[in-house]
């Protein structure tokens, strides 16, 4: 398969951030990504930019959004007293922001569940309820549900 690569910069002021991420971004580029063999490794390279302070939204967005070389996140507001993240730290920031394990997903097919929800009153659910778009191939789905929606819409209209 290959290697997922994540790079820490602790920024302590904005200007650092605004004046240096494109030739962090670039070096990274040239001297370690351009190394990596599979495009796997290639395409999973993540810039962690780590500020105590807060980053001005246009500033963000254009690195979080830069397209080049490297998946760029901007983690503003950290509280560690200046001092760079450690390994329990850092695994935190990875889970958090890259590889998103500590969200915890529950799932439940019982609409019940969702009784005090203003949705379940609704029209469309109550019509959809009772309706199966299971089938084996993703292209018989589509279509299920094409015509589910199809028929939502028809509901819908006739009641107006």
């Amino acid at each position: 398969m290959g290697e997922v690569s994540v790079f820490c910069f602790l920024v302590e002021k904005i200007e650092q951030l605004e004046a240096n991420w494109e030739n962090i971004r670039d070096f990274i580029a040239m001297y370690f990504q351009s190394n990596l063999e599979s495009e796997f490794s290639r395409w999973n390279l993540y810039l962690l930019f780590v500020c105590a302070t807060e980053i001005p939204i246009k500033l963000k967005y254009q690195i979080e959004n830069d397209t080049i070389s490297s998946r760029k996140i901007v983690i503003e507001n950290y509280k560690n007293d200046g001092r760079a993240p450690d390994d329990n730290q850092l695994g935190h920031l990875i889970s958090k922001h890259i590889t998103n394990d500590d969200i915890q997903l529950e799932q439940s097919s019982d609409l019940n569940n969702y009784s005090d929800s203003p949705i379940f009153d609704s029209k469309v659910l109550n019509f959809i309820q009772n309706k199966s778009i299971a089938a084996g191939k993703k292209s018989e789905k589509t279509e299920n549900l094409k015509k589910l929606y199809e028929e939502v819409l028809l509901e819908l209209k006739d009641e107006d």
